[in-house]
């Protein structure tokens, strides 16, 4: 069976797809780290230590919150694109080829660093 190169094509866009989608979720939630901090730094200006501590503490715990919501949106991302490497290794066994960039193990997929994920000099992935 010979390997569609238009499905190949159309999976490496659903993956730039996801990596927008979270690219725009950690934009967003960056923001919102921004605004809690500046909501802090307001407080210091007004001098009033309690109110100081009040507005620290709730803007901590929205900050620890957001930042959870990165992470696993963040691992979410990464096991969509060992997924979708897991299965291009099946794929390319089916019809007797074998890929040389990683083995189809998740710890060696996970672990792998290539030159092809350099771009624009951003590492992406």
């Amino acid at each position: 069976m010979p390997i569609n190169i238009y499905s190949i094509h159309l999976k490496l866009i659903r993956l730039d797809f996801q990596y927008d989608v979270l690219s725009s979720i950690l934009e967003a939630q960056q923001n919102a780290i921004e605004a809690a901090t500046a909501i802090v730094g307001e407080a210091q200006e007004s001098g009033d230590e309690d109110y100081i501590e009040a507005t620290s503490d709730e803007q901590s715990e929205i900050v620890e919150s957001l930042l959870g919501c990165s992470f696993v949106a963040a691992q979410a991302y990464i096991t969509y694109v060992v997924s979708h490497i897991k299965a291009l290794h099946r794929t390319a066994k089916k019809n007797k080829i074998s890929l040389s960039s990683t083995s189809d193990s998740k710890s060696n997929i996970m672990t792998t660093s290539s030159a092809y994920c350099w771009h624009d000099g951003n590492y992406f992935c």
